[in-house]
């Protein structure tokens, strides 16, 4: 059975579900924030460092990594969240979201 069949099945009354467990650790955590610096434009110039409260993280936490991008700047800070679906969220400091209500996401 594929976990996607597992998530169609009705559940009753004491049945107990597992979820797969997706963990990311300090490497891949520090890879996944030096790439996403990097396809923000800047150019990393050393490895990066968890400043987060984890070095590693498992389905549905977060952490935060610091990329230095050297020439008297600040480092960029990347939160990473791994969702319980082993989906990864990559938010950078410098990174501005889009409001609701903007007039580019307004339909009508």
């Amino acid at each position: 059975m594929t976990y996607g069949d597992a998530q169609r099945l009705p559940l009753h009354a004491g049945m107990e579900v597992r979820l797969p467990l997706y963990t990311l650790d300090t490497e891949q955590l520090l890879e996944l924030a030096r790439a996403h610096a990097y396809e923000l434009g800047y150019i990393p110039t050393q490895d990066g460092t968890i400043v987060g409260e984890y070095a590693s993280i498992a389905s549905g936490d977060d952490t935060r990594a610091e990329v230095p991008i050297g020439n008297e700047r600040s480092p960029v800070v990347i939160t990473i969240n791994l969702s319980s679906s082993g989906d990864i969220r990559l938010l950078a400091d410098t990174e501005t979201l889009p409001t609701l209500g903007s007039n580019e996401e307004r339909v009508g």
